[in-house]
């Protein structure tokens, strides 16, 4: 285990402090006002995510993830996202005949057209004929290093603010 923790240190958070242990953020307590405004604008969180119909449907709907998800859950799921990817949210990496190449969350598909939906909630529509290669990644489209941008008490605001979501937006 202490090797591995040393192999698979994550990067220090925006002000450049070194992230605790999960076991030791778990017993930390945030500031769930404070987290809806991490969720809205520090974290970025609403670029991809919507709560409570604020945000944006590129990644699964938070709205009641705190009946979901355990606090350590919610922590892992936003430390690590490409460890378990949402069903209908695996991200598909799409090469065109042109040699460029797109990534997405897959919304339809038929046997004339792909759409995928990017992380900027961009809806793209691809003529099937014009797709040289669609297969799924095991990587999220959520990027893993997202506690970059935000400090420790920030994340800690921000999982608290998380598991106050228990119902659906009116």
């Amino acid at each position: 285990r202490a090797r591995a923790e040393k192999l698979f240190q994550l990067t220090p958070t925006k002000n450049a402090q070194a992230l605790p242990k999960l076991s030791r953020l778990i017993e930390m307590e945030g500031d769930a006002a404070a987290g809806k405004q991490v969720f809205l604008k520090t974290g970025q969180c609403a670029k991809c995510h919507q709560a409570q119909g604020e945000g944006k449907a590129v990644g699964p709907d938070l709205s009641q993830i705190g009946t979901k998800l355990a606090r350590s859950a919610i922590f892992e799921a936003i430390l690590y996202p490409s460890a378990a990817i949402s069903h209908n949210f695996e991200t598909y990496l799409v090469q065109l005949e042109s040699g460029q190449s797109l990534a997405g969350v897959l919304v339809n598909e038929n046997d004339q057209q792909i759409q995928l939906r990017d992380a900027e909630g961009i809806l793209r529509t691809l003529d099937r004929a014009e797709v040289e290669r669609l297969e799924r990644s095991t990587v999220s489209l959520m990027p893993a290093n997202l506690h970059e941008a935000i400090t420790t008490q920030e994340l800690l605001d921000l999982v608290d603010y998380l598991t106050t979501l228990k119902r659906p937006a009116k």
